[in-house]
């Protein structure tokens, strides 16, 4: 048994004078491991199990501490990864128990993000939301606690108007026009109703740019 040279959190481990296989040290003092010591088949399968339970746990961790994630989102990458699917849901779960994934957080700190940053409409976030994999209930009360219905979202659409107002002006045909602008804010996710409730507004600004 020595340290490995390149990651001193991990210990090689020999049977029989031959290299068998690297744990990790919590892992290895678990398991009160010692030279010498002698392990059956079953004592084996347990050891490795919790090493690749560790491992597991460690990279789930890696990615938790660059940003949030999902449940889906962790599963996909460790699926990717070649974990299996028990062990990965037994995980998550802890994960979950410890406070670790919050998906109820992320749904609305992610839809706070689009709507803020990127100006998108509900429509959108919730399609955007739904690709994370997090629970619709959770997808309902992240969209009505940043989307006020009652609120008339004008400057937003204007925003976006200004944005793109030199490729909009490039159509001549009034018409032509106007179905583009409307296509253009219902592909950010506003609603057709809040769209043409200012269009008129909202094409005097390509006009004038």
């Amino acid at each position: 048994m020595e340290v490995q040279s390149g990651n001193k959190i991990r210990i090689n481990v020999w049977l029989n004078d031959e290299f068998a296989f690297g744990l990790y040290q919590s892992v290895f003092v678990e398991y009160s491991l010692k030279k010498g010591m002698e392990i059956d088949l079953n004592f084996l399968e347990k050891l490795l199990d919790s090493e690749q339970r560790f491992d597991l746990r460690e990279y789930l961790i890696r990615l938790l501490s660059v940003r949030s994630h999902t449940s889906f989102e962790l599963r996909t990458k460790a699926t990717r990864k070649g974990y299996s699917s028990p062990l990965i849901e037994d995980i998550i779960e802890e994960f979950r128990e410890n406070g670790l994934i919050d998906e109820h957080d992320f749904a609305l700190k992610y839809a706070r993000e689009l709507s803020n940053n990127k100006k998108w409409g509900p429509a959108k976030i919730r399609a955007a939301l739904m690709t994370k994999g997090i629970p619709s209930k959770y997808i309902d009360s992240a969209c009505e606690e940043i989307h006020d219905p009652e609120t008339d979202n004008a400057e937003v659409l204007e925003f976006l108007v200004q944005k793109a107002s030199r490729r909009l002006k490039r159509e001549q045909d009034p018409s032509k026009r106007k179905k583009k602008l409307f296509d253009h804010l219902q592909r950010k996710g506003h609603s057709p109703s809040l769209i043409l409730k200012h269009i008129d507004d909202l094409l005097k600004i390509v006009e004038d740019a």
